[in-house]
């Protein structure tokens, strides 16, 4: 008995021995440093939303839409920056199923350009997303007007809201 102990002594202290971990540390740092992003990332990179983003950006321009006679409680604001461009109303009428609001796009001694359509919630608010073409840069007005669903290629009500670019 007494040799086979001393044999399994012998054996076990010519066994290397074992390193300590030091990777461990660092998988740990790099584990909170991954749920930190996780749970603050939106903070620190923006939202999901890409028009919440563009309104809360300090840089970006900013133009507000002032309501013509026919509905003086309408508002709007359009918010740019770059290629990038939102549309805020409020205090537009709810339209019907066959109608719509369609945004207008215009430059001085030219015909409105078609824009987007939109309708607005209950309550008359609205964002949207705009893309002008050519660029915003080439107009130096924005017109909102009440169309038939699908828009029209020109506007055929009066302007409810204007703003200069």
């Amino acid at each position: 008995l007494h040799d086979r102990l001393m044999e399994q002594v012998r054996a076990e202290q010519r066994q290397p021995a074992r390193r300590p971990r030091r990777w461990l540390p660092a998988v740990a740092v790099v584990c909170v440093l991954l749920l930190a992003f996780l749970a603050f990332g939106r903070t620190w990179l923006g939202t999901d939303d890409p028009l919440q983003d563009l309104l809360a950006d300090p840089q970006a321009a900013t133009a507000a839409l002032a309501p013509a006679a026919a509905d003086p409680a309408a508002s709007g604001r359009l918010t740019w920056r770059d290629e990038t461009a939102a549309l805020e109303v409020r205090g537009l009428a709810p339209t019907s199923e066959d109608r719509v609001y369609q945004v207008w796009y215009i430059a001085l001694d030219q015909p409105p350009v078609s824009g987007e359509t939109f309708t607005v919630a209950a309550d008359g608010s609205a964002t949207i997303a705009l893309t002008a073409p050519g660029g915003l840069a080439n107009y130096t007005l924005v017109a909102i007007t009440e169309e038939p669903t699908g828009g029209s290629s020109a506007p055929t009500t009066p302007v409810l809201l204007a703003g200069e670019l």
